[in-house]
């Protein structure tokens, strides 16, 4: 569920960002091949992984941060702030 909530995060901000946008539609045409071609670009070029200014592109980021959220023990944290 986590990574289904992550893709569709990343989908989202990738065709909302300012700086990248509209990666669906070029030219008047509908391409979701486009953000495929971005999620698998980290595996072909190495600059994804070397400038960290990147990485919000970087669709293996977005899964990374979504696994160490996913096995984080939140129980401490909400029963510590929530108090519950």
């Amino acid at each position: 569920m986590i990574y289904t909530l992550t893709t569709i995060g990343y989908i989202l901000f990738i065709e909302f960002s300012p700086s990248m946008g509209n990666i669906w539609i070029r030219s008047g045409h509908f391409v979701p091949s486009n953000i495929v071609r971005l999620m698998l670009q980290p595996f072909h070029d190495i600059n994804m992984w070397i400038y960290t200014s990147m990485w919000p592109i970087n669709y293996i980021v977005w899964l990374g941060f979504a696994t160490i959220f996913k096995y984080l023990d939140l129980s401490y944290f909400y029963q510590t702030f929530v108090g519950v």
